[in-house]
């Protein structure tokens, strides 16, 4: 970040979101809003990603770690999202070490599975709902799924048709 750029804008904006609009500054500050449209031109960008990219002194959109652009946050100070997708947000190295803090700090465990007092509560449970210590121990399970351990899909012959061949002649 430019903290020249940054602070030229928090004077002129006085640190009030409204006056960080096109028609403001070019009433009140039309130098510093020549200077927003220069180092922009050629960019069809809205006015609040003009100045992001001006007051970071970036040209280029940030990508996401898998390569495609990100999204702007709609407010000038906070910028672009790091992240194309919620998707991308969760295969991120930096997210799943957040999350196993998370879970090291509450649990004290890398692994809520590893908690003995959630492995007592998952049999509990499962005792209740099902008379097993495991959900897939007990005879309905046992039942609801073929001899390959799929459930539910029909044509055992997987290709996913419904078992009737068909031949050109």
């Amino acid at each position: 970040m430019d903290h020249h750029r940054y602070e030229r804008l928090l004077n002129a904006t006085l640190g009030k979101p409204g006056r960080l609009r096109e028609s403001y500054m070019s009433r009140n500050h039309p130098g510093l809003l020549a200077e927003i449209n220069e180092y922009s031109a050629g960019d069809d960008l809205p006015f609040p990603q003009r100045v992001w990219h001006w007051a970071q002194a970036v040209k280029k959109r940030p990508l996401c770690t898998c390569g495609k652009p990100t999204t702007f946050n709609k407010n000038w100070l906070e910028g672009y999202r790091p992240y194309c997708s919620s998707a991308c947000s969760l295969r991120s190295d930096q997210t799943k070490d957040k999350r196993k803090a998370t879970i090291i700090e509450k649990y004290g465990v890398d692994n809520v599975a590893k908690n003995e007092q959630i492995k007592a509560r998952t049999k509990e449970t499962n005792l209740e709902r099902y008379g097993h210590e495991s959900s897939a121990s007990g005879h309905s399970s046992a039942t609801k799924t073929g001899a390959n351990g799929t459930a539910g899909q029909g044509n055992k012959g997987g290709n996913g048709s419904s078992g009737t061949s068909y031949s050109r002649t």
